[in-house]
């Protein structure tokens, strides 16, 4: 670090952080430093300038992190110049103070409500490095957010804030933020913006002051309630196709006008056609501070009327904020790119300085594109995604390309230099619009269109196994919701055939639409089924199959099955999941012949979930039947705590464990066998014994150790009269043991929380006591501070005449071994 008249001071952390400010000190402008190491051999840790505190705001503050406790540091204290120095008043303290509300941008306050007034201040906050976004950051803030609502939101600070303030507002992550609006005076000496949001977009409000100014302030918002088109886009955008026009939308707001959205960064060019490209590489300075800049020209050989124009540039410069880019051909002269984040939206010299990021990496500039070029300040900046410029290249529509065509690149603030690198046109004409609608196939024979009533085709046809039995009656089909609604009658009118089974009926779905235009939910929102079989039913099933891209979606279907008592999804599609399930059944209860069965109802449906995306051309089979035995087969499948019914096969396949067929779950069902100690797992000497006290309960708490209620219990005859050995050594948690000569009224014979000799983190435990040959003593495996997890339980017996301690305990007995 330099700077005049330094002085050293030296202090040990008592934590892993310390803060140094030198704010009190009479010397007006400070620097300050951490170091680590040796004096001759210091490594610099952290180090300041200007925070924005002491007498004209230039004393230093700093917050060093990393620290060792016990080891010395080292910091340097001195002047920026001859004239600054003064007295010091230099203040540690260890740990750093935690960060007032709202101080960084990656933990800010909010979403604030709109409308709002919110109170605050921003002294002893820390300044910030958000790019220059309308003015420039000049002293500490505080960060808030607001959710976009569509409409024109205001952010006031004109009344209760008695300071020179700031407003900035930002979207994107906070370190690749995305300048939307910021001034500095508007009413005296008080910002006040306004812009156009988009709905649900998140928007970073910065409160700041002039000139190093903080102090308390007033932040009122607001909303004028009129929609509006937002200039800078913060939410992602993509292409949206609404009967066969393209344009640029959110995905929410896509299907909010019952569009189809083409993807993030997608963009509304045609697709197709003929593309002529030419490029240029002037590699040339771009003059610093001059208005006139330096052109480089392309020339154009074909002769052919312009449709659609793109501009491929590469610009590598110091501060894109100075540049002011303009293209012409014949007499029309188009302005690209004009001085981002300056705010005055002109081409002139000197300041306000715009956009402070470098470098213009091949960013393409396109009409159909979803961000202004304008809004962006962020280093390195590419396509894609493509930018608008700040005049239309649709200027040039009609014309005939051939000729030259003049890129003129200048600087217009001084300091910062740069290179116009390369740059490229790009024609593209007689293409097709990207929402031109790929026909659909016609129905194959013998199936039915299911359409609505509207006339809304769902691009789905069915055919069934028994169409005289059947009726699909289409309730609704919604192509942007991307859902067809159903109702199913059907009429079982054969007898119990070939092994007393009755047969099934069977509905197929074909997709015949592309992918656009065919929605990937069928819901079956209720059904009517007529028993005229001659015998009862006690079970009835569904099942999916033909088709792996085809399940039903257990979380969205509340199906009623009445008059049966119960219903069980199995045979799920996706491994580790029981949502995507093939088959259901309904169980326990009775459809009588002649009677109706009529599931669903209601706002509950059977959805079937569809994956358009897995084949060209989707297709799958329904089939429902009923069975007569009554033998639907489930039991209680345990995931810890939390238990599921399901089949056998479905809890292995899903690394449950199963209870057997017929348990059912109760708040008990998965609590371990040997959670009590009268329901104790027996354990023998030298046979190693491995478990879980994974979803145990318990109320005890063992002498030596803390709060460790989580319990489970083995016992253990003893074999030999002597010295027993219980250990947890290998266990997977921090655990404590102890033993008991019985389950209830008896005494703890001993305890153990850490034993040392287990290795590893030294958290597992063991202990020794005396033993008598045929005694049962009852082991509680728990774990500190209600732990739980696998562990590995040991016994062994050593008697008094191998030469064992004759009986005297080794673990600690009622100690406490941590506090």
């Amino acid at each position: 670090m330099q700077g005049v008249g330094t002085l050293w001071y030296t202090f040990v952390a008592t934590d892993t952080s310390a803060q140094v400010n030198l704010c009190d000190s009479a010397s007006t402008d400070t620097l300050l430093a951490v170091y680590s190491g040796t004096c001759g051999a210091l490594t610099e840790l952290a180090c300041n300038d200007d925070f924005s505190c002491g007498p004209i705001g230039l004393g230093s503050q700093l917050c060093v992190t990393g620290l060792t406790v016990g080891q010395t540091y080292y910091i340097q204290v001195a002047s920026f110049s001859a004239a600054d120095t003064g007295p010091i008043e230099l203040d540690l303290v260890c740990p750093c103070p935690p960060a007032p509300p709202g101080d960084n941008c990656d933990d800010p306050v909010g979403p604030l409500a709109i409308p709002s007034v919110t109170m605050g201040s921003t002294v002893g906050t820390s300044i910030d490095t958000a790019p220059l976004c309308g003015t420039s950051i000049s002293a500490p803030g505080v960060w808030y957010t607001v959710i976009g609502t569509g409409n024109t939101i205001t952010a006031s600070m004109c009344t209760g804030t008695p300071y020179d303030a700031k407003l900035n507002v930002y979207c994107g992550p906070c370190n690749n933020l995305t300048c939307v609006t910021g001034i500095d005076d508007f009413c005296g000496l008080q910002p006040q913006v306004s812009w156009c949001s988009q709905a649900g977009a998140l928007y970073r409000i910065l409160v700041q002051g002039f000139s190093g100014a903080t102090g308390s302030f007033t932040l009122t918002l607001s909303d004028n309630g009129v929609p509006c088109t937002a200039t800078v886009l913060c939410a992602a955008v993509g292409g949206c196709c609404i009967d066969g026009e393209c344009i640029i939308r959110t995905e929410d707001d896509c299907a909010a006008l019952g569009g189809d959205y083409l993807g993030d960064e997608t963009d509304c060019s045609p697709v197709g056609g003929s593309n002529m490209q030419y490029v240029g590489n002037p590699n040339t300075a771009i003059p610093d501070n001059n208005a006139a800049g330096v052109s480089h020209t392309i020339n154009v050989p074909d002769s052919f009327t312009i449709e659609d124009l793109n501009v491929d540039l590469t610009i590598n410069h110091t501060w894109v904020g100075d540049l002011c880019v303009t293209l012409t051909h014949g007499a029309t002269s188009v302005s690209l790119i004009r001085k981002p984040g300056d705010g005055l939206n002109d081409c002139h010299i000197g300041s306000p300085f715009g956009c402070s990021a470098d470098n213009y990496n091949n960013i393409i500039l396109d009409d159909q594109a979803g961000l202004t070029i304008e809004s962006q300040c962020t280093t390195g900046l590419t396509s894609p995604p493509n930018y608008i410029p700040d005049q239309l290249l649709s200027a040039f529509a009609g014309q005939d390309a051939a000729g030259p065509w003049i890129m003129t690149v200048a600087d217009t603030a001084g300091s910062d230099l740069g290179t116009f690198v390369s740059w490229s046109l790009h024609f593209s004409g007689g293409g097709s619009s990207p929402c031109v609608q790929e026909e659909c196939d016609t129905c194959p024979p013998g199936t039915i269109a299911i359409t609505d009533g509207g006339g809304e085709f769902s691009g789905w046809c069915a055919s069934v196994s028994h169409p005289a039995n059947v009726v699909i009656n289409t309730l609704d089909v919604n192509q942007g919701t991307d859902t067809t609604n159903i109702s199913i009658e059907k009429n079982f009118k054969e007898g119990p055939g070939f092994g007393g089974q009755i047969p099934a009926i069977l509905i197929d779905f074909v997709q015949v639409c592309p992918d656009n235009q065919t929605t990937n939910i069928i819901n079956i929102a209720g059904e009517t089924i007529l028993n005229n079989t001659g015998v009862d039913w006690r079970d009835f099933h569904w099942v999916l199959f033909d088709g792996d891209e085809a399940w039903f979606n257990v979380d969205a279907s509340g199906f009623a099955v009445a008059p049966f008592a119960s219903r069980l999804f199995s045979g799920f599609a996706t491994t580790g999941s029981m949502n995507n399930a093939k088959a259901l059944a309904a169980y326990d209860g009775i459809v009588a012949n002649g009677a109706v069965f009529a599931p669903g109802g209601g706002a509950a449906p059977l959805q079937i979930a569809v994956d358009l995306l897995a084949n060209d051309r989707a297709s799958f089979t329904l089939k429902e039947f009923p069975t007569r035995d009554g033998a639907v087969t489930s039991g209680a499948c345990c995931f810890g705590l939390t238990c599921q019914q399901t089949t056998a096969a479905d809890c292995a396949a899903l690394s449950g464990q199963y209870r057997g067929d017929g348990t059912v779950c109760t708040p008990a069902t998965c609590l371990p066998a040997n959670d009590l100690c009268e329901n104790c797992t027996p354990v023998q000497s030298g046979v190693p014994y491995a478990g879980s006290s994974e979803g145990a309960t318990g109320t005890d708490i063992s002498s030596c150790a803390f709060s460790d209620t989580i319990d489970v219990w083995h016992c253990w005859t003893a074999d030999c009269t002597g010295t027993a050995t219980i250990s947890l050594c290998g266990s997977a948690f921090d655990t404590t043991l102890s033993v008991f000569n019985t389950c209830t009224g008896g005494g703890q014979l001993a305890c153990n929380d850490d034993f040392a000799g287990c290795g590893g983190d030294g958290l597992q435990s063991q202990l020794t006591l005396a033993v008598t040959a045929g005694n049962t003593y009852y082991i509680r495996v728990s774990g500190f501070n209600g732990a739980s997890g696998a562990y590995l339980l040991n016994v062994t017996c050593q008697s008094q005449s191998s030469g064992g301690p004759n009986g005297r305990p080794s673990g600690r007995v009622g100690g406490v071994s941590r506090q």
